[in-house]
């Protein structure tokens, strides 16, 4: 095992052997993700458009120096997908040199280098497809992780503290989650300076690093967002994550968040369990090994490091997913693991540097080993009926993946008599056969994602046929929620409507948007014969619509304006979104004549039994009657009507007023029936 260790000289051919490999993984990432179309909405959707077809300060996510970089994409025109690819591909494979070098600090140059390589042909390597940060934040986190553990034996504490903040900043800057990896610094921050001078030293050490390396957080992230973004690049959180953050605040809403969040820590911890039982296994023992830490002082800081950075991104993870668990069903269900998976490769190095360590007592491993085994095999029977692993939230726990982690099991066996030869089974032998099952699963889902669906068609269709001009009039309505995001890719304009329909149901005038002037329509749909067919193509049909009304006046119900509305009934308080209607009928009476040849634009979605339902709207003797979909998804409505220009009142007639109390929903009496987020008021033009 000697020639497993660090002080083992590097061969001379290991550098250039290195390089070639990674070059060859590369050329290899770059071939495999070209003929694939777009995979995850609306996510890839809303990067791309943050980040080339609008301006940085308009990001709802402070990820902009992910933005900025990937906006240079626009330079390769309709193949900007190809190049943020190859941009991916690239960022990962940097990753090498970094991960190879802190390794070499613990074990031996031909270890490292394999490890190194492995950690980049490992499932997460699928992430290069995406129109996604994870790529870059993987190769950031490499670099930090190599210069905090470089740093942290050869300098001051307090520089290591500075430099890790500055690092996390700029982190925070290609996905904010970096900011929850602080905690986890300071603290391996605090061990270091305690082991290297005692408790002592802890009383000024503890307030110093804290405040320089929160301090150069801060100053980094905010800087530089400032330079790239101007005052948006001053929020901590961004428009998305901190409105997220404010929505999720206070006493009734942390108990259904906590138990949430723990229901989801639970399955993330089994399925590391099924992922990384014998490094488990080796960490645990070391941690109540005093002999092997003394005896491995690198390998102990390192498997500190490792454990402090996967803990403080898992409790983010369950925490983030408790927050979103009643947003939509199975969102409490899903497994994150891409907001800590840049976390393996250290798990992967750290098992390496325990090869040095001494095996201690066969008993203590058996302790260690038997729960474990019990644990491996919950999480292979009960993960998969609580959760729902998926390819694109962790390709690591994907079915494949999951039968590959029954290999632990004679490994955990094998450890408890050779503990040596056991993680090297694990690294040389499991290790390379789940980068090889990921990459057999990777190419299969790419190889499906080759075949054009009829939302990638249509969106392609739009773009070629439009005008740039034309397609910012534009919208899009189909009943895949994720596919009507996908042809909004390929349209490749900001600002395209969205309009979902019910499968199979026809296309209702009501539907139809009054702010565009095209509508493309995917699925089998009837059509209202009032509108004009432009094109159509294999499932999809491209509508031009009527000349667009003058918008008059808007009103936003979260904080309605009197000068608009001058008094209303069967309306909620207002709320930060906008205002619930309560009871059977809902009148607005306006404070000027609504237009003789009126057209209103309402936007909203429905609650309960109302789903769906036939709602009727009435203006002086004429009415309307318009559906509307839950929550999930807001809606928007065109109502016409001609009056003779007195008239100032819109009634609504709500079919099912229902009380989220009747519903099991909470101890709310109110009857409610739809959201109300705002309503413009427009005139439609003379008939010619």
């Amino acid at each position: 095992m000697s020639a497993l260790r660090p002080t083992s000289p590097a061969p001379s051919h290991i550098a250039p052997l290195l390089t070639a490999l990674a070059l060859l993984v590369l050329f290899v990432l770059i071939w495999r993700n070209q003929a694939a179309y777009p995979l995850v909405f609306m996510d890839e959707w809303s990067y791309s458009s943050f980040a080339r077809l609008q301006p940085l300060a308009e990001a709802s996510v402070p990820s902009y120096l992910y933005l900025a970089l990937f906006g240079l994409t626009n330079a390769c025109g309709e193949a900007f997908l190809q190049c943020t690819r190859i941009g991916n591909a690239m960022l990962v494979v940097g990753a090498v040199p970094f991960f190879y070098l802190t390794g070499r600090r613990y074990c031996s140059a031909p270890l490292a280098a394999a490890l190194s390589l492995l950690a980049v042909l490992a499932p997460f390597n699928s992430y290069t497809v995406y129109f996604m940060p994870e790529a870059m934040y993987f190769f950031g986190f490499s670099v930090f992780s190599w210069a905090v553990l470089a740093l942290h034996e050869q300098r001051p504490d307090l520089l290591t503290a500075a430099l890790g903040g500055a690092l996390l900043g700029a982190l925070s800057l290609i996905k904010v989650h970096a900011l929850f990896l602080t905690p986890a610094l300071l603290a391996f921050i605090w061990y270091c300076g305690w082991r290297r001078k005692g408790w002592r030293a802890l009383l000024l050490l503890v307030p110093a690093s804290s405040v320089i390396g929160i301090s150069c957080l801060l100053a980094v992230k905010l800087a530089l967002g400032y330079a790239l973004a101007g005052k948006a690049g001053l929020s901590l959180l961004g428009s998305f994550y901190g409105g997220h953050a404010s929505n999720s605040s206070g006493l009734a809403h942390l108990l259904p968040v906590l138990l949430a969040a723990w229901q989801s820590l639970r399955g993330h911890l089994l399925g590391l369990v099924l992922m990384y039982a014998l490094p488990l296994a080796a960490l645990l023992t070391l941690a109540f090994s005093p002999a092997q830490r003394r005896a491995l002082p690198g390998g102990a800081r390192l498997s500190l490091f490792t454990a402090l950075m996967l803990g403080a991104a898992l409790a983010m993870t369950a925490a983030y997913t408790g927050s979103i668990a009643s947003a939509a069903a199975g969102e409490g269900e899903r497994l994150h693991l891409r907001y800590y998976d840049f976390v393996f490769p250290l798990i992967l190095l750290s098992s390496a540097a325990l090869l040095a360590a001494p095996d201690g007592r066969r008993s203590a491993r058996l302790l260690v080993a038997v729960p474990l085994a019990a644990a491996l095999l919950l999480a292979q029977l009960w993960l998969p009926a609580h959760f729902h692993p998926s390819f694109i939230d962790g390709p690591e726990l994907s079915q494949p993946m999951r039968w590959v982690g029954w290999l632990h099991l004679p490994l955990l066996a094998l450890w408890v008599i050779r503990p040596k030869l056991s993680l090297l089974g694990f690294l040389l032998v499991l290790t390379p056969i789940n980068c090889v099952v990921g990459e057999l699963q990777t190419r299969t889902i790419l190889s499906r994602a080759e075949q054009a669906s009829p939302y990638d068609l249509a969106g392609r269709y739009a773009h070629q046929t439009l005008t740039p001009a034309q397609r910012a009039s534009l919208s899009v309505a189909g009943a895949e929620v994720p596919g009507l995001y996908r042809a909004m890719f390929h349209v490749d304009q900001r600002d395209v409507g969205m309009v979902r329909l019910q499968a199979g149901a026809p296309l209702d005038l009501t539907q139809a948007p009054g702010d565009s002037d095209w509508l493309l329509v995917v699925g089998e749909h009837a059509l209202p014969e009032q509108l004009t067919v432009h094109g159509r193509g294999p499932g999809y049909t491209l509508l031009r619509l009527p000349a667009r009304s003058r918008l008059l006046q808007t009103l936003e119900f979260k904080q309605p304006d009197r000068s608009i509305l001058a008094a209303s009934s069967g309306l909620g308080d207002a709320e930060h979104w906008g205002s619930w209607t309560l009871g059977e009928t809902v009148a607005l009476q306006f404070a000027q004549p609504l237009p003789r040849r009126l057209t209103i634009q309402l936007r909203g979605h429905a609650y309960g039994p109302n789903v769906g339902a036939p709602v009727i709207a009435r203006v002086g003797t004429q009415q309307q009657t318009f559906r509307l979909n839950a929550s999930d998804s807001e809606q928007d409505v065109t109502l016409q009507f001609d009056t003779d220009g007195q008239q100032r009142t819109l009634q609504l007639n709500i079919p099912h007023p229902t009380t989220p109390q009747s519903q099991g929903q909470g101890n709310d009496p109110r009857a409610l029936g739809l959201g109300l987020i705002n309503l413009r008021i427009a005139e439609r033009p003379a008939t010619p």
